[in-house]
């Protein structure tokens, strides 16, 4: 029998404990313990450590976002969830950098019971025991943006307007120069300068603006990587290319909106776990780098002589623990190992060739020159690309079918 996963609820108002107690036993896959105050919270974690701590934000004494801070230092591998409305937009700030997710209320029960659920499903889906012993050594593991929702909030309004969200855009100078370098890259091609928020939003779309926030976010907690050999604008110029070239393939492969969307997102963040790892073990992935130039292989295969795992497990664990898309996680999760996953979704497809093109057409030169997104990866070869996948997919289900 599987044993059941321990969650601890954390509120000061009686009945919401009872009824999380009531709701959460009844799934019976929980071990469930409540706490009605920061301090308490403390007491049941000394007693048994827990895999899930929810905690509301507003509590008197310590808040939600102090528990969640004291619990990252001293129970790092319990998953961290906070309650809170949208509007209390400064106090999610401080609990972000010590919250796994961000729960909005009001909220339903049925949501709430899919977000753990989703949460512990990652350890059973992705983690073996060398990925939890590197994401456990890591003190700094970020959440999402107060700016992503922010965005999502407008979004959600019947009458939000691009102006709105390129207002709260350009309130980040760092989340304004990656989208105006974007979209005046030589990818595009733009026959003129773009140099507005506004109009920088209106041609690069809702769904990549969402994406940009997140990972510019990255950038900028992870600026001062210690890693010798790690260069931060390499994997955000090749992050780049690559999303925008999964974003034609997935299209070409006839995808829906919303696989080209996730396509474009999951090659936007397919490396971030290069971020995470260079930054919280600059020692080991220095390590790595240099295995990896001197013997040319992969970097990835690199990261798990090392780390026992790689970049792509652990950007997928943490875009999982975010509450993106399950195609956008497996995507990054499997980018460099794509026969290996389970599902194979159009996105991930997109995302493996797209990376694999850049990094075959770009040369070291050009990589380590570009300061702006340049097109490494020719349209023709692209589509040539393309048609390739397309005929190992069909090839894949004609031996499905037999």
């Amino acid at each position: 029998m599987t044993p059941k996963k321990r969650i601890l609820f954390v509120d000061d108002e009686p009945a919401i404990l009872s009824f999380s107690r009531l709701v959460f036993e009844n799934e019976g896959t929980w071990d469930v313990s409540t706490a009605a105050s920061g301090e308490e919270a403390f007491s049941v974690l000394r007693q048994q450590p827990v895999d899930v701590i929810l905690s509301d934000m507003r509590m008197p004494g310590m808040s939600g976002a102090e528990l969640l801070r004291g619990a990252m230092e001293l129970y790092p591998k319990a998953s961290r969830i906070i309650m809170s409305g949208y509007s209390d937009a400064a106090n999610i700030a401080k609990a972000l950098g010590a919250t796994h997710q961000f729960v909005a209320k009001p909220f339903q029960v049925k949501d709430l019971i899919a977000t753990i659920n989703r949460i512990c499903a990652l350890d059973e889906l992705l983690l073996n025991d060398e990925v939890k012993s590197v994401i456990a050594r890591m003190r700094t593991i970020p959440s999402l943006p107060s700016l992503y929702y922010r965005i999502c909030s407008v979004l959600e309004s019947p009458d939000s307007s691009i102006e709105e969200v390129a207002a709260i855009v350009a309130e980040d100078p760092s989340m304004t120069a990656k989208m105006l370098q974007l979209v005046n890259s030589p990818f595009f091609g733009y026959s003129r300068k773009i140099s507005s928020a506004v109009e920088a939003v209106s041609f690069l779309g809702m769904s990549s603006i969402r994406t940009l926030a997140i990972s510019s976010h990255m950038v900028e907690a992870f600026r001062d990587v210690g890693a010798r050999g790690f260069s931060l604008g390499r994997v955000w110029n090749h992050s780049m290319a690559t999303a925008l070239a999964a974003q034609k393939i997935a299209r070409f492969l006839g995808g829906r909106p919303d696989d080209i969307s996730n396509a474009y997102t999951a090659g936007m963040l397919h490396d971030i776990g290069k971020l995470m790892m260079a930054s919280n073990l600059p020692g080991e992935y220095s390590e790595a780098v240099g295995i990896a130039r001197s013997r040319g292989i992969p970097m990835a295969e690199a990261e798990r002589e090392v780390f026992g795992a790689s970049h792509a497990e652990i950007g997928a664990y943490l875009l999982g623990l975010w509450g993106l898309p399950v195609p956008i996680v497996e995507a990054v999760a499997f980018h460099h190992r794509m026969t290996e996953a389970h599902l194979r979704l159009l996105p991930l497809v997109a995302v493996h060739t797209a990376s694999a093109l850049e990094n075959k057409m770009c040369s070291p030169a050009d990589k380590l020159a570009m300061q702006t997104v340049a097109p490494c990866i020719p349209e023709p070869l692209i589509i040539e690309a393309t048609h390739i996948t397309r005929e190992a997919l069909n090839e894949r289900m004609r031996a499905q079918a037999a």
